[in-house]
């Protein structure tokens, strides 16, 4: 299943702060308030030099974890939790190790180098290297970040006549890469991050999700939400983070209107549990809501209403599992609406069979035809901004 994880990179300067000890206290915090995640997210600088300036030294930081990352990967798993950890293999910062020991295998010059995928030598350390990581250290999914434009490095590699074959070899590298670390571990997941969103095509879908769609991060809701279907018609699983309430980002208080915002398949929560008068039942009850949806978005997707950003407009969308004779409708009432109240058309039902809908908000159940709910489907949404979840099941 894609992750709801606990990701605290942002809560300890990016990631250069984290240790054993916080983030072992963290994730505990999580376990301990009962918040039914899946999996802790150990991101950016865990690694030697810490994160931007020691990409390129794939060696754990050991005045940070002494003993390596294992002692955290157990005690998360202890928790019923998986491990994510965060990598970024291609590109190389200037005097890290691959800067200093193999720079016949990186592209560009300056602070900042590319190591090539084509390279079969390289590729073939940096397979070894990373899948000795992932068994010693207890990781159960491989983020894969690249947060530049290899472009301009790949056409000065060109010879000349042969434009264009540096990306080529590069690309078929890459797939190659991730096709051996997932045959040296088959139940290993990776997350295709590349700066949110930015390297998804039909060859990273078989092999990868995008657990971070894009890096638009606590800005408007609207655009989450818009974020989410219009790639969900494409690209059905992903995740994306949860952000700080937007009136009061200090304040890392869960909201729901923000959460659903963000929910898919999975999510990434980046809240500060440890504040003192963090809500912990709404932190669970979000949470508990994101896993009873989440298998509904490895089914059919319809957008009920236009997908746009726009604050004055209702966006709202459905997912429906034929398999299982069930489906969530989640609906947006945004800042500036004025319309209280809108009418949907729901999809993929049978127009014979009885519906049982139930309103989640007001914890009202109602039964329909399948032929009234095509027809159309009144929802009402008194607050701005507000939120509404439905989930049917088909009447045996």
């Amino acid at each position: 299943m894609v992750p709801v994880a606990a990701m605290p990179w942002f809560l300890f300067e990016d990631g250069n702060r984290a240790n054993e000890t916080n983030q072992l206290e963290f994730a505990s915090f999580y376990f301990r308030k009962r918040i039914p995640v899946d999996t802790f997210w150990l991101d950016a600088g865990w690694f030697e030099g810490g994160w931007p300036i020691g990409v390129g030294n794939w060696f754990v930081r050991k005045d940070a974890f002494p003993q390596g990352l294992r002692p955290l990967a157990d005690a998360v798993h202890q928790m019923g939790m998986r491990f994510l950890v965060w990598f970024e293999p291609e590109t190389v910062s200037q005097g890290t190790w691959l800067d200093t020991h193999h720079p016949e295998w990186l592209l560009g010059a300056g602070k900042q180098k590319v190591l090539n995928l084509g390279n079969q030598q390289a590729r073939g350390w940096l397979t070894e290297h990373i899948s000795r990581l992932i068994r010693q250290e207890g990781i159960d999914i491989y983020r894969h970040d690249f947060s530049i434009d290899p472009l301009k490095y790949w056409r000065t590699a060109d010879v000349p006549g042969r434009e264009g074959l540096t990306e080529i070899r590069y690309v078929e590298g890459l797939y190659e890469y991730w096709d051996e670390l997932l045959r040296r571990s088959p139940a290993l997941l990776i997350d295709n991050a590349a700066s949110g969103g930015r390297r998804i095509d039909l060859e990273t879908v078989t092999r990868s999700v995008p657990l971070w769609r894009s890096d638009y991060f606590g800005g408007r809701m609207a655009a989450f939400q818009a974020h989410g279907v219009g790639l969900g018609l494409y690209v059905p699983l992903s995740a994306t983070g949860v952000p700080p309430t937007p009136d009061n980002p200090q304040a890392e208080i869960p909201d729901v209107y923000t959460a659903r915002s963000a929910m898919s398949a999975g999510t990434v929560l980046t809240w500060d549990v440890r504040r003192p008068g963090f809500d912990n039942a709404l932190a669970q009850r979000i949470v508990k809501e994101q896993n009873r949806i989440r298998k509904f978005y490895y089914g059919d997707l319809y957008p009920l209403t236009a997908i746009t950003t726009s604050e004055d407009t209702w966006l709202a969308y459905q997912c429906d599992r034929p398999d299982l004779g069930e489906g969530m409708m989640m609906a947006f009432r945004r800042s500036q609406s004025r319309q209280q109240s809108t009418t949907v058309k729901l999809r993929g039902l049978k127009s014979d069979r009885r519906y049982e809908v139930e309103d989640v908000d007001r914890g009202t159940r109602q039964v329909y035809r399948g032929e009234e709910l095509t027809e159309g489907f009144l929802m009402n949404i008194p607050a701005t901004p507000g939120s509404a979840l439905f989930i049917y099941q088909v009447l045996k």
